[in-house]
């Protein structure tokens, strides 16, 4: 059986409100009227699996029974702190990459450079070359 620890957002969102009703339902509080609600009492009693989002994260959640509004806070918080990571990460990635187009634009800079006083010293020599000739 999954942990409590894998159930999502979604999932938390998905159980608040079914979550009580569903474990009503399986302890047997209320009839099993339709087939739906049958199919969810062969999937708790490990007679058939989960189909729906909703069996699956009843499966899940009850194994512990957590606060649901506890751990969607705790979901949500983490969800921000992850974003804020991912904003961090993009940031400094984007700091390395103009860093490395600075670079690359410098060396290449230096490179035209060389060549450009290379071409003027070939002209320089060609040019003396000439005035010796005449």
């Amino acid at each position: 059986m999954a942990s409590v620890e894998r159930l999502t957002p979604e999932e938390v969102q998905l159980l608040k409100p079914w979550a009580r009703k569903l474990e009503l339902l399986e302890s047997g509080a209320f009839p099993a009227k339709t087939e739906a609600r049958r199919h969810f009492l062969q999937v708790c009693r490990g007679d058939a699996k989960a189909e729906t989002p909703l069996e699956r994260a009843y499966l899940k959640w009850r194994d512990s029974k957590p606060d649901l509004d506890r751990l969607e806070a705790d979901l949500l918080a983490l969800a921000a702190k992850s974003q804020r990571l991912d904003e961090q990460v993009q940031a400094a990635r984007e700091r390395r990459d103009a860093a490395t187009r600075t670079g690359k634009n410098q060396k290449r800079a230096a490179k035209t450079a060389r060549l450009d006083a290379a071409r003027r010293e070939r002209r320089r020599q060609k040019e003396l070359a000439r005035r010796l000739k005449s």
